[in-house]
């Protein structure tokens, strides 16, 4: 049974980064390797959105179809119910900004870390950061998910990891 469910959501997560790549419109880039992630990282231009805006959704949800299902963009928009539904009742949102749920990747075998969104123009990456020593050596990634709060509607949606927290 595990077996198949690894073939299914291998084969899932290959279908999406396929059709994304056809995409001309708001696309989600797979993400890149983690050392690609490092040029984010020391580039200016990227600026890491402040940390009580980003909502890691719970291990739980994971299964439900409308992050299963979210659309090769790679973000859909929410309302603070479903923002909160996600992630758990300590979810707020200040009023001028929007909850959007987005998809987040993070090593199977990278030890504790945690995500982090930043931010280049209307394009977003969300970041698992983790320990170094783990991060570098890993190499399966697993699906995962997060709401963020933001005061646009994002573009280009990137998923990495890093070994920065």
């Amino acid at each position: 049974m595990k077996t198949k469910l690894i073939c299914l959501l291998s084969t899932a997560i290959f279908a999406a980064v396929c059709m994304a790549a056809v995409s001309t419109s708001r696309e989600a880039k797979p993400f890149p390797p983690p050392n690609t992630e490092d040029e984010i990282a020391h580039d200016p231009n990227w600026k890491i959105l402040p940390k009580e805006d980003v909502y890691e959704v719970g291990h739980s949800k994971m299964n439900w179809s409308s992050i299963r299902d979210l659309p090769a963009s790679g973000f859909r928009k929410l309302s603070t119910a479903q923002a909160k539904a996600y992630t758990g009742a300590y979810y707020s949102c200040p009023a001028d900004k929007t909850p959007y749920l987005m998809t987040a990747v993070f090593p199977t075998k990278g030890g504790p870390g945690q995500f982090r969104a930043e931010r280049n123009g209307d394009s977003v990456t969300i970041v698992f950061g983790g320990m170094p020593i783990l991060i570098s050596s890993a190499t399966n990634y697993e699906q995962s998910a997060v709401v963020v709060n933001l005061d646009f509607t994002p573009f280009l949606v990137y998923t990495a990891v890093s070994s920065f927290q």
